[in-house]
């Protein structure tokens, strides 16, 4: 009862977070009164013991819940900061209810795996733009275009293709790599 308890609020806090990270219009008919109610009932939640809670996650739940009493607090705080906040709510949420993190791998991995896709992305680009003027009619390519253009009718398309799914496989190992977790 008391974990099913936790959860419920917590998910409760986590999506008034989750309005303000988002700047959903909803953020301002929140109740001050209520929220920190909320706040004051899920603190108490985390600080009193349980045999089937791990006392490390609520100490985690108490250090992330702390500067959050007002309402105030999130009105006036920058969203990046928000964000993180919200992707540790809801990494605890899942905790709680015994899931695996969503968010458990860091920043940098989903940049390298935005950055691999954005690599296949401009290896298809690079591909069709082989078959596709690279200058307006009318007009005179800069020299360093004409130089581009020879390097890529250079490229064989297979060779082409072979680096698209070389990064495509990359990327998706990446991903499968994040989504299984720890």
């Amino acid at each position: 009862k008391h974990r099913r308890e936790l959860v419920e609020k917590w998910r409760q806090w986590s999506k008034v977070v989750e309005l303000f990270a988002t700047q959903k219009e909803g953020r301002f008919r929140i109740n001050a009164e209520k929220y920190a109610a909320l706040h004051k009932e899920l603190t108490a939640l985390c600080s009193t013991q349980s045999e089937s809670l791990d006392p490390d996650l609520m100490n985690e739940c108490r250090e992330v819940l702390a500067p959050w009493r007002s309402l105030e607090s999130l009105v006036w705080t920058e969203r990046s900061v928000l964000f993180d906040l919200l992707r540790r709510s809801i990494e605890i949420e899942c905790r709680l209810e015994g899931k695996r993190a969503r968010f458990s791998r860091s920043s940098s991995m989903i940049w390298l795996l935005s950055a691999a896709t954005a690599v296949g992305i401009g290896v298809g680009v690079l591909w069709s733009s082989a078959r596709i003027p690279m200058v307006l009619p009318g007009q005179e390519p800069q020299e360093w275009l004409r130089e581009f253009e020879r390097f890529i009718v250079s490229l064989s398309p297979e060779y082409l293709i072979l680096v698209g799914v070389g990064v495509a496989l990359i990327g998706g190992a990446m991903a499968w790599r994040m989504a299984r977790g720890p």
